[in-house]
């Protein structure tokens, strides 16, 4: 009996240490992981120097792109002021439409009143001969 619980012991302590290790294990890796994050850090006054550093760097295309945006809201603005309205483009082009139907209409009786005078003297040069 004595070799039974001698076994069983050993068998607890083997179990007890495989689990033992695969902890030690998993917390190397955190200790690992947690070491590379901290070699990656940077501090808040690390990260205001960058900051700093980024916008002496591209200050210069900063205000061209902020010139560049004044300059495309001022012409919006002329472009507003000086074209037409689609509403208005619609009736100037209503207005026009009806202009030119009085002037075809004004040329057709034209035509007409040309087109007897002729006939009239069409007939009066048949009959003389």
């Amino acid at each position: 009996m004595n070799y039974v619980a001698t076994t069983l012991v050993g068998l607890a302590i083997s179990v007890i240490g495989y689990f033992l290790k695969q902890t030690m294990k998993r917390l190397d890796r955190v200790e690992d992981s947690q070491g590379a994050a901290d070699k990656n850090h940077k501090s808040k006054e690390e990260h205001s120097k960058d900051i700093k550093e980024f916008r002496i760097q591209h200050e210069k295309d900063i205000k061209e792109c902020k010139q560049a945006i004044d300059s495309c809201r001022s012409e919006i603005t002329n472009i507003a002021l000086k074209y037409l309205e689609k509403e208005e483009f619609v009736r100037n082009m209503a207005t026009i439409d009806n202009k030119f139907k009085r002037i075809e209409d004004k040329l057709d009786s034209t035509a007409n009143i040309t087109n007897k005078k002729l006939d009239r003297l069409l007939e009066k040069v048949y009959r003389e001969e």
